[in-house]
C-alpha cells in the first residue's frame, strides 16, 4: 500500500494502538494523545485519510475531541470512526450526526476494521 494511507489514531491506549496498527498493516498509523483532561488533542498532524478516535466513559469528552478535529484543517477533511464500547452505543449514534463519520464496537478485527475504513473513503 502507498505511504499517503495515514491514520490518525486517537486516545488509544498502547493496546489498542498496537491492534490498530496490527489490522492496518501497510498503513501509518500515527498516535494523537489526548490533553491531561482527556477533552481534546494538543497538536494534529496533517494529512490522514481516516480518524480513529477511541471513546472516553464521558459521552461529552468523547464529542468534544470529535468536534475538535472536524473544525481543524489539519483534520477536517478525514472522516471519524469511533470505537465504541458495546454499552456506548449513544456515542456512536451523536458521532454520526455529524456527517462523515460512523462507529466500530469493539472487539473488532481486521475485516471488520477495514471494512468499515472502506465504507468511509467511498
Amino acid at each position: 500500500m502507498a505511504n499517503d494511507l495515514v491514520a490518525l489514531v486517537v486516545g488509544a491506549s498502547p493496546e489498542e494502538l498496537a491492534h490498530v496498527e496490527q489490522c492496518l498493516a501497510g498503513w501509518q498509523c500515527v498516535s494523537v494523545p489526548l490533553n491531561n483532561e482527556e477533552t481534546g488533542v494538543s497538536s494534529i498532524p496533517r494529512g490522514a485519510k481516516v480518524v480513529i478516535v477511541f471513546a472516553r466513559k464521558v459521552e461529552k469528552k468523547t464529542l468534544g475531541i470529535c468536534e475538535q478535529l472536524r473544525s481543524a484543517p489539519e483534520s477536517s477533511a478525514a472522516p471519524i470512526l469511533l470505537v465504541i464500547g458495546r454499552y456506548e452505543i449513544a456515542h456512536g449514534s451523536a458521532v454520526k450526526q455529524m456527517g462523515n463519520a460512523t462507529f466500530i464496537i469493539t472487539p473488532f478485527g481486521e475485516k471488520e476494521l477495514r471494512g468499515k475504513i472502506t465504507e468511509l473513503l467511498e
